[in-house]
């Protein structure tokens, strides 16, 4: 393999370029990422000819690693600002109420 700009080139062998996303994948570290998490993690150390291409197929085959994180009813950034209307029944203190 060679060493570019700090990344490795990757040769044009199938197996290689399908194992790394699959390590990439399998890992413990790993958390379902989708197609564009996985890429931008994996050209930080590698790089190949359709490398965003090879990881859109590969992501592809797993349902889970599609879907966009799910909190609260809405896909998206987890900071819910409003949770709703509550009946202040009594005042602990200075910032706790019942």
């Amino acid at each position: 393999m060679l060493r570019y700009q700090g990344r490795l080139c990757v040769p044009k062998v199938s197996t290689l370029r399908q194992k790394i996303p699959a390590e990439a994948h399998n890992s413990r570290y790993s958390i379902h990422p989708g197609a564009i998490k996985m890429y931008r993690d994996l050209r930080e150390v590698f790089w190949w000819n359709d490398m965003k291409r090879d990881i859109a197929d590969f992501v592809a085959k797993f349902p889970n690693c599609q879907q966009g994180v799910m909190r609260f009813g809405n896909k998206g950034k987890l900071s819910p600002t409003y949770v709703g209307l509550y009946n202040i029944l009594k005042k602990v203190s200075k910032v706790a109420y019942e």
